[in-house]
């Protein structure tokens, strides 16, 4: 059950290289209930998405997408459930990127808790 207010917690246009697009502060703890990824590129580009509760490790062993194809126009949704996915380390991060720079839209919908 969420306990405090979701909200967007990161939001990026996926690059040809994997960034990350969220990472909480230190001393935060993070519960990521939704990502959302939307193509607004005009034809059909693979994209990819990657968490790693404690660094920087961006490859298909962290990734919750590896090269998924999404039409233009269209949309895909990650729900985590009611209990969301924990992400509780500083050093942490969700990591996104579009084979096309521009291509997708990702965001990140959670709350915080200090």
């Amino acid at each position: 059950m969420v306990e405090g207010t979701l909200r967007i917690l990161g939001q990026a246009r996926g690059q040809s290289t994997i960034a990350s697009a969220y990472s909480p502060a230190a001393g935060v703890r993070a519960t990521i209930y939704y990502i959302l990824v939307a193509n607004t590129s005009g034809t059909s580009v693979d994209y990819q998405i990657c968490i790693d509760d404690d660094g920087i490790t961006y490859t298909a062993a962290t990734a919750i997408a590896w090269n998924v194809p999404l039409n233009d126009g269209e949309k895909d949704i990650f729900n985590f459930g009611e209990k969301g996915m924990p992400l509780n380390e500083a050093a942490g991060n969700i990591a996104v990127m579009s084979a096309t720079n521009d291509a997708h839209t990702f965001t990140i919908i959670g709350e915080e808790i200090q």
